[in-house]
């Protein structure tokens, strides 16, 4: 099995989803979870885009790009397994409410934070703003938090990935060995020496670079079918059929090789 056999398959999937999935944007007006559920399936969307950007690279065997591709997956994908896991907990729309509040102050902290790097590289006085009236004119409240809550990232990978991990009863190696392969994911981001050197090493070596380049392939197919399964069990909450689909996805998980 090689990769055209992985997107194949995948293909034949995704045929399938379509409709559904197609539906779903319309459903989530219409539901109890609205936040919840557009969390859920933007993610969702997100995971297939850089699940196709890994393919293409993949064909190309754009090893570098990969990797770049399949760390922004994996946090993305930990981040959907993390709204699905409190929303089966709570099984009401705080988890969608809190997910899009915290995301975008972190966003306007980031920005806000920007625009002052971006004065000091032009040597200009920083400007006069005060980003806690800014974020609590959109977030009422947000200004008598206490500091440690405004600067803590509660949506970190690794916060967030330690959290799934115990919750969930069965310790997977596709999670439990996330830690490490984030960090050599990461060297490809940050343009790092280890990144160089495993470029040196799998260019020397085709048949090694075919199975990482297949693996990786292999990871971002199973992180976007658990997804899936995640994605289809909360919109089966609110309408019974998308449940009827979950037994076919599941059985997409068995069909690639090691």
């Amino acid at each position: 099995m090689d990769i055209e056999d992985i997107i194949a398959i995948d293909n034949e999937l995704i045929e399938q989803l379509n409709f559904p999935l197609e539906e779903m944007c319309h459903a989530i007006e219409k539901s109890n979870y609205p936040k919840t559920l557009e969390a859920i399936l933007m993610l969702q969307f997100n995971i297939t885009f850089l699940k196709n950007g890994i393919f293409k690279t993949a064909e190309d065997e754009n090893y570098y790009s990969m990797h770049v591709l399949l760390r922004s997956l994996s946090e993305l994908f930990i981040k959907h397994l993390y709204v699905f896991l409190e929303f089966c907990h709570k099984k009401d729309d705080s988890i969608g409410i809190e997910y899009f509040k915290w995301t975008d102050i972190k966003e306007y902290q980031d920005y806000f934070n920007g625009l002052r790097k971006e004065r000091e590289l032009l040597s200009k006085e920083p400007k006069d703003f005060n980003l806690d009236e800014i974020i609590s004119e959109i977030y009422s409240g947000y200004a008598e938090l206490p500091k440690n809550e405004k600067k803590d990232n509660k949506y970190s990978f690794y916060k967030l990935l330690k959290y799934v991990n115990e919750k969930l009863s069965i310790k997977s190696p596709i999670l439990t060995n996330l830690p490490t392969d984030y960090s050599i994911m990461s060297s490809f981001v940050h343009g790092g020496p280890h990144a160089n050197r495993l470029i040196m090493y799998n260019g020397a070596n085709e048949e090694n670079r075919k199975h990482e380049i297949y693996q990786m392939s292999k990871k971002a197919y199973q992180f976007s079918i658990m997804s899936l399964i995640n994605t289809f069990v909360c919109f089966g909450q609110t309408d019974s059929k998308y449940l009827s689909y979950i037994k076919s996805i599941n059985s997409f998980l068995y069909k690639i090789d090691d």
